[in-house]
């Protein structure tokens, strides 16, 4: 049983889909793409993260001086 091919969304083999040059690099073209896409979405989610972090700390410390009684 072959896979199923991401692309086409239909089982591939040797009969369906001669393996060429082009075909694989145009699939490692494809997958790099995904690949890319989902490390720059982790680098993003990772500094909103830290960013939220930062606000969170600056409020606190405002409230803080803001209710501090000498």
């Amino acid at each position: 049983v072959w896979p199923l091919d991401p692309v086409r969304g239909a089982a591939h083999g040797p009969q369906s889909c001669p393996l060429t040059l082009s075909t694989v690099l145009s699939r490692v073209h494809l997958y790099m793409i995904t690949l890319g896409k989902k490390k720059q979405a982790g680098r993003l989610q990772k500094v909103l993260r830290e960013q939220k972090a930062r606000v969170y700390i600056i409020r606190r410390c405002v409230v803080m001086l803001l209710c501090w009684n000498d």
